[in-house]
């Protein structure tokens, strides 16, 4: 089986920059699933004669969630609404901040919201507004973790909490038996973690790696000192000039957002992945896996749920299969393609892991993390 194409496979070019190890796949496969696979997507595009882009429902989800944010932080600032309803909106906020990652900002990134480059390029500022990096991001998901998904030191999610364990590694600790009970509560610090540290220091790392062919460009700094001070300046520093209350009361709007925000950031994107079912891998003493590419997104991603609901809210991410394996296809059609994808894996005796709904994906995912925090499993090995 041949490597999907350039348009649908991650670039893996910059992966030395995050200091962990790269892997290869097998190039070829004796079932043929990823040339099977291609032609139908292939066919399904071309026979409805749809453009692999996003469309006018789109258009609309992003209308949506822009006036939807920009209405909610105007409430909150024109001191019109009693202080426990003001904190309410901006609980709220962090449901809008999480819904356009999710929904623009993600798959902007990913090349996907449009067939222009340029748009894509504007619409990827959806995560310089809610005081993300765009370049970061870029780097450690879609270079990073859609290739090297599940895969121990070489997929950097894996080692994103210290005090969570995903996969077998050394180190357990007593207190990972009981991470299923605290885990939730430390997802709230992903957001803030975030737009306070985590871009600061992946932007050092990336400048002082000496193997990073390119070193981030001026723009880049500049983007992401701009972009931070104007979400700073949003949510801290002009509300405390303008508002009548008191600084702590701000700070814990601030709080209350991203606690919100972080914690549907990072239960979605742990759903997808860190459940029952998909496969955690040793790096391979090869440093190439004995599978392809196609292959390893199918044993390794996992969907939850079909609900228009969930889809509308999650960007698609519920289908997390279709989306590694067409990370270049806009999430507005990943439905339709989840039946193609899942007919074609069967076929080819290859699993396809779904949760019918969201609660049973997040039960799924908190026994996960018990098991794994108990015992030390051997890694599988492909």
């Amino acid at each position: 089986m041949t490597v999907p194409r350039a348009d649908e496979r991650p670039n893996l070019q910059n992966n030395t920059q995050l200091q962990l190890n790269k892997v290869t796949f097998r190039s070829h496969s004796k079932i043929g699933f990823a040339e099977t696979l291609k032609k139908r997507v292939d066919d399904y595009f071309k026979s409805n004669q749809i453009s692999r882009a996003g469309n006018s429902f789109m258009h609309l989800k992003t209308l949506f969630y822009i006036v939807g944010w920009i209405s909610l932080y105007l409430c909150v600032v024109s001191q019109q609404f009693s202080e426990p309803t003001m904190l309410l909106m901006m609980a709220c906020l962090g449901v809008f901040v999480a819904g356009i990652g999710f929904n623009i900002g993600h798959d902007a990134i990913h090349g996907s919201y449009s067939s222009s480059k340029t748009v894509n390029k504007i619409m990827s500022q959806g995560f310089e507004m809610i005081g993300a990096s765009a370049y970061t991001w870029k780097i450690r998901h879609n270079m990073l973790h859609h290739t090297c998904t599940n895969i121990h030191e070489a997929d950097g999610d894996l080692e994103s909490m210290p005090l969570l364990r995903f996969c077998v590694k050394p180190g357990r600790k007593p207190y990972h038996a009981y991470q299923h009970l605290y885990a939730p509560l430390l997802y709230c610090f992903t957001s803030l973690v975030w737009v306070l540290l985590k871009d600061y220091k992946h932007m050092a790392e990336e400048r002082r790696d000496q193997r990073l062919k390119t070193k981030p460009p001026l723009r880049v700094y500049l983007s992401l000192f701009v972009f931070k001070f104007l979400h700073y300046f949003l949510f801290l520093i002009l509300p405390i000039f303008i508002l009548k209350i008191t600084v702590w009361k701000v700070l814990l709007g601030f709080l209350t957002m991203h606690f919100v925000a972080g914690f549907l950031l990072a239960m979605v994107f742990q759903l997808g992945h860190c459940v029952e079912g998909p496969e955690f891998m040793a790096f391979p003493k090869t440093a190439q896996l004995n599978t392809s590419w196609s292959e390893h997104q199918l044993r390794s991603s996992a969907n939850f749920g079909s609900h228009p609901l969930t889809t509308w809210f999650c960007g698609g991410l519920n289908f997390q299969i279709e989306h590694h394996l067409f990370p270049n296809v806009c999430h507005v059609h990943y439905k339709d393609l989840s039946k193609i994808v899942e007919r074609t894996a069967k076929e080819f005796n290859l699993p396809y892991h779904n949760h019918q709904t969201p609660l049973a994906a997040i039960k799924s995912h908190l026994r996960h993390l018990k098991y794994i925090g108990r015992t030390d499993p051997e890694p599988a090995t492909v």
